[in-house]
């Protein structure tokens, strides 16, 4: 808990960075799912040891977009910028639908049914929160891809 607390100290001021060097909220943002993405493979492989060479049977991909997600979901939370609030509304509903599903599957299912449903509904969970928060988040227009220095640094 306390590691998490720290690497979400240090992403948010990463990303903070990131959205003033950068003047392209787009790719700003992108370069935030990317570097919170590598940054968690970083630790999984080397901090708890979920590499691809010392347990080929982690999903890299299902670790990669929980590392993501950690970094961004709260970010778009938290983010008072009017354009965000149906990103946070389509979070929010992802949720409990994920939530509804994952339920079902526990209850429903049996023995190795069970175990297998619930390990694929995680990373398919995470993949498809990642995706929902990139695409829900990217600006339709042109224009809205400049960061405007008189609102919010921030995402």
């Amino acid at each position: 808990m306390v590691f998490n607390a720290l690497y979400l100290t240090g992403a948010f001021v990463v990303t903070r960075l990131l959205f003033r060097l950068i003047p392209r909220r787009r790719v700003a943002f992108l370069a935030c799912v990317g570097l919170a993405a590598l940054a968690g493979l970083l630790v999984e492989w080397f901090a708890i040891g979920n590499s691809p060479w010392g347990n080929p049977d982690a999903s890299q991909i299902g670790m990669a977009a929980y590392w993501a997600c950690l970094v961004v979901v709260p970010q778009i939370a938290i983010e008072p910028e009017p354009r965000l609030r149906p990103v946070r509304r389509s979070i929010f509903a992802y949720g409990v639908g994920y939530i509804v599903l994952v339920l079902m599957g526990q209850v429903l299912l049996e023995g190795v049914w069970r175990d297998a449903y619930h390990l694929w509904t995680v990373i398919a969970g995470y993949v498809g929160l990642i995706v929902l928060c990139v695409v829900r988040y990217l600006p339709r227009s042109q224009s809205d891809c400049q960061t405007d220095f008189t609102r919010s640094q921030f995402l």
